[in-house]
């Protein structure tokens, strides 16, 4: 929702519409109103806001910075906070420090719901003269324990776990955004996906584990402004090394699936068209622009996976004198399993 450069990135301007009948090409999209029942929109406080995990049915967990107009957004005021799925009791979400007392700064980052359904997180250390470092880590919210899941510091960036949590894949921590690459992850070590792709990361499960969907590119680049379209990629979790691409010509947004394996999700670009809300039909290839946003949160599934939350900010992310938009920001709750059986009912 994800490289450093998305997991912290705020979020931008919704419409109202679904598009159908986007294909790889460049033909017009066909649109149908989202109605009101399916869409649902939250103003928050102002602030900096990055990725959501929706915890349970009465809690999402957002990575947020209460800062002000103007105001510098650092890394330790970016902490965990919870809310309601209507945006209401936005509070500290309060979890046990594990590093020692060396650290100038604990800060708390990227969070996920585990496949247990337990509040998946990254604790950073802050300190001389080691500078940043981070711990992946698992939170139980009814014992209050917090447990680490890797022995070995890594940010947890977008990293994705298999349903019984003995494997997970993410790229490889490098943090280059001109060569990152998927590696395996367990307790104990971790190493690099045999995967024949200079550019691989935002990887996702499909629902029985046989598929992983990510975004790549064949080859690396060599400059940051001469970066090309990425490929929307599925690949055999026990045979990765043929990787098959599904749809050409996309932005840099992890996908996620839908619960019956049958369509991704993602927020990005496809083509020329419109940033925003996308959803893809696997089977047909067929991507459908759902809404539109220049900047959104990658979307998350609820526990029941009857809906999805992200989140969307101001755009651009600053003024004309350079200083930070902090006002603005919404949560949004989509019915996508109603909208996806509507896709499929009318394509």
């Amino acid at each position: 929702m994800a490289r450093k450069s998305r997991a912290n990135g705020c979020i931008i301007a919704l419409c109202c519409a679904i598009c159908a009948s986007l294909s790889c090409n460049t033909t017009p999209a066909q649109h149908a109103v989202l109605d009101a029942q399916f869409l649902k929109t939250y103003p928050l406080p102002d602030g900096a806001y990055g990725q959501v995990a929706w915890l349970d049915s009465e809690t999402l967990i957002v990575q947020y910075a209460p800062v002000r107009y103007g105001e510098l957004i650092t890394e330790p005021k970016q902490q965990l906070w919870s809310l309601a799925p209507d945006a209401s009791n936005l509070a500290p979400y309060p979890l046990p420090v594990t590093y020692d007392n060396q650290c100038t700064y604990h800060i708390f980052h990227y969070p996920s719901r585990l496949p247990n359904g337990q509040l998946g997180y990254s604790e950073g250390c802050i300190g001389d003269p080691e500078g940043l470092k981070y711990r992946v880590m698992e939170y139980d919210p009814v014992k209050k324990v917090a447990t680490q899941l890797l022995d070995y510091e890594f940010t947890g960036i977008g990293l994705a776990w298999n349903k019984d949590m003995s494997l997970a894949i993410a790229s490889d921590g490098r943090g280059v955004a001109l060569s990152e690459k998927l590696a395996w992850f367990k307790k104990e070590s971790w190493e690099n996906v045999a995967l024949d792709m200079g550019i691989s990361f935002g990887a996702s499960w499909s629902p029985d584990e046989t598929q992983i969907a990510f975004i790549g590119s064949p080859t690396e680049y060599d400059s940051p402004y001469r970066i090309k379209p990425y490929g929307l990629y599925i690949m055999d979790s026990n045979n990765p090394k043929q990787p098959q691409l599904i749809l050409d010509n996309v932005s840099n947004a992890a996908p996620i699936w839908s619960s019956d394996g049958q369509w991704l999700l993602f927020s990005g670009k496809v083509n020329e068209s419109e940033r925003g809300l996308y959803a893809l039909n696997i089977s047909t290839r067929k991507p459908y622009f759902l809404i539109k946003g220049r900047n959104m949160t990658q979307p998350v599934w609820s526990p029941d996976f009857s809906s999805v939350a992200l989140l969307r900010g101001p755009y651009p992310l600053t003024d004309e004198s350079g200083k930070y938009v902090v006002t603005g920001n919404e949560l949004l709750i989509i019915d996508l399993q109603s909208v996806l059986e509507q896709l499929e009912a009318n394509p």
